[in-house]
């Protein structure tokens, strides 16, 4: 989108700026200027001339050049033109000798094929005016010879860009005069009315015949008829300016319909009234070919909305007009044809036919119908100033659907200075509001604002929106940044999820397992095939996926040994486990906690049920460790306390304390037969957050002494099956006032033997002095003493 200032002076004063503020105040205010060009028209030694002879050149060599004789206003001149338009009576543009032309050529009089040329007629590109090089620039017959380009238009002018992009969500600012408007609301200036004619809705004139066929996607469509005399030229103004914006000149009718497109935003069409005396549109219907104004031909669908004289296409609504009733040289009678479209539909066919107009663009932005009723007058007026014996020969016809009220929004009290964070209050909102049109009226506990019709239907719909447009006009650089009142903490971790976390890398990256998910309920016939009775009440579900899976799991071990057996011809050996929840009712209430079960598989005959339950039982102290506990401890399992069939065999329970977190234990043989083709299977299941801790525990701090200590190592023979955990809690439990530090270092066991061996280091210091040899002994008497009482053999004396 290019915006003109010089066409933006029209209506709004916009002097006292430079183009720089005017780019930052619409960047600030509306949207982002990508760039500022300024346009300058070399217009010294340039002006009109009249044609009074033409004369064509034979010259095999050089076919079409002409010899003119013109009129400058002080005299005849000479001149060859190459132009095919050049025409006796004609009022064209020259540049005399000493002009500039726009690609820094400079006019010089000469020959050319050895006939004079005193001046050189121009081109519009050649002028800088717009882009078109093939024929002259010409006037209308009214400007006399001699008046200078200076005199017809604007040399000087600046060019905002701004991405269309940044205004698809404001249709009212597809045109010069939208921009306009909020120019005026910016600087606080007067924003002068649109010229419009009421010639077309005059009573007394017949009516032009239109029908709408299709009005769930044509709000709105209108025609009119009027005549333009033959020999018309728009000024020169307007069509430079079109070409300022990217749309070269090409016919009155054409110019002024683009005009007003590019001013108010709003397309329109002309079709010759002698092709098209009457209109319809409607669906195609059927599939069919259209051939363009640019003589292409296209594909259009069923869907596709077209427009007819009777039952021929004459143009694709709201993309482009159709080339068998385009304006010819000769027409004078016109049917002026102005609508709104679903922008939905036209962006659909504009898109599968890869046609991208002026009008789809708009069109597809999904207009307000109020431009569509304001378009006609502007372009009748324009026409008239330009050739003031146009006249209306039909008045315009309408069709639209039922009117619809105005929208109105509340607006509560106090409540932009509440958004917006800084202080505004309603009548300075009111205010801001009214400078772009909107109407407000002051309302119990606020005001009511009225959106007014050029503002489309989804840009203001809620009093959000209007305070959007009240802070971009209040200006947001005039909201003061603040850091909200209440300071932001940091939040507490989640233990139990990072503990979760924790289990899953030790188990899934250290020891190899796969994490599975299964159903969060049991079924029945899996647990009969298991032998397992529920010792808790289920939670049932009210509609479950079969009667067989009506109750929720209480443990995870019966869904695992399912997915053992399912997957048992897949792999001799295979770890899994699952994080998941388990239900049941206790009391008449729902009881639901995380537990965290596996199975080490190995079908293999000569592997160790063992060593596997060994390296499980390594896996689970390290997740014990990772939680900030020193490990578990095991505790046979009364009869009368087993959940289920698995811990028939060798199970165990692990404590943390004087808490049970879980139980493990080898599959018994009859479970193996009915889940696994051979071998064992380990498993386990702990209530993982019971487990959670702390991540960083509090660190109670200890002064280094300057006092040297002593190390002294001590190995202690224990027997396999009390476990380490046993003999790491009695020496954790040993207290002793030269005691710094201890750890272990070193573990050895013997395969087949009862007993293993750990060596560990004690660190023996004192705050005030360094140790003595009497303090050494005393400690390493101390400590064999207790440990002694407490029946631990010592390899050390």
């Amino acid at each position: 989108m290019k915006i003109s200032l010089n066409w933006i002076s029209d209506f709004v004063d916009v002097s006292g700026i430079s183009p720089e503020e005017f780019g930052d105040r619409i960047t600030i205010h509306t949207a982002e200027v990508d760039e500022i060009e300024e346009q300058v028209v070399e217009t010294a030694r340039i002006a009109a001339v009249r044609v009074t002879d033409v004369t064509k050149l034979d010259l095999p060599d050089r076919p079409g050049l002409t010899a003119v004789t013109l009129e400058t206003g002080e005299g005849p001149a000479r001149t060859v033109c190459g132009a095919p338009n050049v025409r006796a009576g004609m009022i064209a543009l020259a540049a005399f000798p000493g002009a500039t032309l726009s690609m820094g050529k400079s006019v010089e009089s000469g020959e050319i094929a050895g006939h004079p040329s005193e001046v050189m007629l121009c081109s519009a590109k050649e002028l800088g005016l717009w882009d078109n090089h093939e024929i002259i620039v010409e006037l209308p017959t009214s400007v006399a010879p001699g008046t200078g380009l200076a005199d017809l238009i604007q040399p000087r002018d600046t060019l905002l860009e701004i991405d269309n992009k940044s205004l698809t969500h404001r249709p009212d600012l597809w045109g010069q005069y939208g921009f306009a408007r909020e120019l005026a609301a910016i600087l606080s200036r007067d924003l002068a009315p649109l010229p419009v004619s009421d010639a077309l809705d005059a009573a007394g004139l017949p009516q032009v015949d239109i029908a709408v066929d299709a009005p769930d996607v044509v709000p709105f469509f209108s025609a009119a008829g009027l005549r333009v005399p033959q020999a018309r030229v728009a000024p020169l103004t307007m069509r430079h300016r079109l070409g300022l914006v990217s749309s070269p000149s090409r016919d009155i009718l054409v110019d002024v319909s683009n005009y007003v497109q590019f001013e108010l935003g709003q397309p329109s069409h002309c079709f010759d009234a002698r092709i098209v005396p009457s209109l319809r549109v409607d669906r195609v219907g059927a599939a069919r070919q259209f051939t363009s104004l640019d003589d292409e031909t296209h594909e259009v669908a069923a869907e596709d909305l077209m427009i007819f004289s009777g039952d021929e296409p004459v143009g694709l609504a709201g993309v482009i007009g159709g080339a068998n009733s385009r304006i010819a040289p000769d027409t004078q009678d016109v049917t002026l044809e102005c609508a709104n479209f679903d922008g939905t539909r036209i962006r659909r066919t504009a898109a599968r036919l890869g046609i991208r107009t002026d009008a789809s663009q708009r069109y597809e932005k999904k207009l307000p119908v109020a431009f569509a009723d304001q378009a006609p007058g502007r372009i009748f007026k324009l026409l008239q100033d330009a050739v003031p014996e146009t006249e209306a020969t039909a008045q315009r016809t309408i069709l639209r659907r039922d009117a619809t009220e105005p929208r109105r929004i509340h607006v509560a009290a106090g409540a932009m200075t509440r958004r917006a964070g800084a202080d505004i209050p309603d009548a300075q909102s009111q205010g801001l509001l009214r400078s772009i049109g909107f109407g407000c009226e002051d309302a119990r506990d606020g005001y009511t604002v009225t959106v007014p019709e050029f503002r489309g239907e989804a840009d203001i719909t809620t009093w959000e929106d209007l305070s959007e447009e009240v802070m971009r006009l209040f200006g947001y650089h005039n909201i003061t940044p603040e850091m909200p009142g209440p300071q932001i903490g940091t939040p507490d971790f989640n233990i139990r999820i990072r503990g979760q976390h924790r289990a899953r890398r030790i188990l899934s990256q250290s020891y190899g397992f796969a994490e599975v998910k299964t159903y969060g309920w049991h079924s029945k016939d899996w647990l009969s095939k298991l032998g397992f009775e529920r010792r808790h009440a289920p939670l049932t579900i009210v509609n479950p996926r079969g009667s067989d899976t009506a109750d929720m799991r209480d443990t995870l071990i019966p869904n695992l040994l399912m997915v053992a057996n399912e997957n048992r011809r897949q792999a001799q050996a295979f770890r899994v486990y699952e994080i998941g929840k388990v239900f049941w009712i206790e009391a008449g209430e729902k009881v639901e906690f995380n537990r965290l079960a596996g199975l080490m598989v190995n079908q293999r005959k000569k592997a160790s049920a063992r060593d596997s339950f060994f390296e499980l039982r390594r896996a689970l102290e390290d997740i014990a460790v990772a939680a900030n506990h020193p490990g578990f401890d095991a505790w046979h399992i009364a009869a009368e306390d087993r959940e289920g069939p698995w811990q028939d065999g060798s199970a165990v329970a692990l404590r943390i304390g004087d808490r049970t977190i879980g139980t493990m234990g080898v599959l018994p043989q009859k479970l193996v037969k009915t889940c696994l083709d051979a071998g064992h299977a380990i498993w386990f299941e702990i209530d993982i957050d019971e487990m959670a801790t702390d991540l960083y525990p509090a660190h109670q701090h200890r002064a280094d002494t300057p006092f040297p200590g002593s190390r002294q190592d001590f190995t202690f023979s224990w027997p396999v099956a009390e476990g380490y955990s046993k003999l790491h809690a009695v020496l954790a439990a040993y207290e002793n006032p030269l005691l710094a530090d201890w750890r272990l270092t070193d573990a050895f066991h013997k395969p087949g033997e009862a007993k293993a061996n750990y060596t560990f280091y004690f660190h023996v210091q004192r705050p005030d002095r360094t140790v003595t040899s009497d303090d050494i002994a005393e400690f390493r008497a101390d400590l064999l003493r207790y440990l002694e009482e407490r029946k631990v053999e010592s390899l050390s004396t």
